[in-house]
């Protein structure tokens, strides 16, 4: 290859990396659920962040923020901690005075200098009654 054919293709390759985002350490993909599909008001959900990294192995040792859009978070949004699986936890509570008809609940996780987040939406019983 010619001297000139190498340099126009380093170029590309150098424009694709920039545009693409290339050169950036991938993020944590991490699984948010919780143990009821709805919180009644009055009520608790469990919650489970699972962190892995870009290869679906497990995160031991990140930190996880849990945050929501109402309700009380037994974390009160310290820090937690997950596990050499992969695990942080965290619980929501739902006050009998809870106006909103749903909670967005997202967990943030970061390991270093990589981070990622996840969020799902907790719809509010209305009923009440307690544990769903």
């Amino acid at each position: 290859m010619p001297t000139g054919e190498r340099r126009l293709s380093g170029a590309l390759l150098l424009a694709a990396l920039l545009l693409t985002g290339g050169c950036q350490e991938a993020g944590l993909d991490i699984s948010l659920s919780s143990n009821a599909a709805q919180v009644a008001l009055g009520g608790t959900a469990d919650l489970s962040a699972i962190v892995v990294d870009q290869d679906g192995d497990p995160v031991g040792g990140a930190d996880v923020v849990f945050s929501s859009t109402g309700g009380l978070l037994t974390s009160n949004g310290a820090t937690r901690k997950t596990g050499d699986d992969g695990v942080a936890t965290d619980s929501l509570a739902v006050d009998l005075d809870e106006t909103a008809t749903e909670i967005v609940v997202t967990a943030t996780a970061t390991d270093g200098d990589v981070s990622g987040s996840s969020s799902l939406t907790l719809p509010v019983d209305r009923r009440g009654g307690g544990r769903p």
